[in-house]
């Protein structure tokens, strides 16, 4: 049994539903045969988790050490897809600008 924990917390909450949203993590836990369970609380940025519970984090589980870390690199990889399209919808589409 081999397992690994990835913080989820920190990163926008656009990134945080894709990394908890079944149709986002099936295929990643079908082609990896891991097992993953989003654990903890969401803790505003800044504020520390309240006592006895730890950040959002994904723990993931596998029957090999091989399998696990390849999920880990998948989620990670995720991550920061969703990070960048987060950013990217936050970017207006013209700007105004003067001469």
């Amino acid at each position: 049994h081999y397992e690994e924990e990835l913080e989820i917390n920190d990163y926008p909450q656009h990134a945080r539903w894709k990394a908890t949203h079944r149709e986002s993590i099936s295929p990643i836990t079908e082609m990896c045969d891991v097992c993953v369970t989003a654990k903890g609380v969401y803790v505003k940025p800044g504020l520390n988790p309240p006592p006895g519970e730890r950040k959002l984090y994904l723990l993931i589980e596998g029957d090999t050490d091989r399998k696990v870390k390849s999920a880990l690199a998948q989620f990670k990889r995720l991550l920061q897809e969703a990070t960048l399209e987060s950013d990217e919808n936050k970017r207006p589409l013209f700007s105004k600008y003067t001469v």
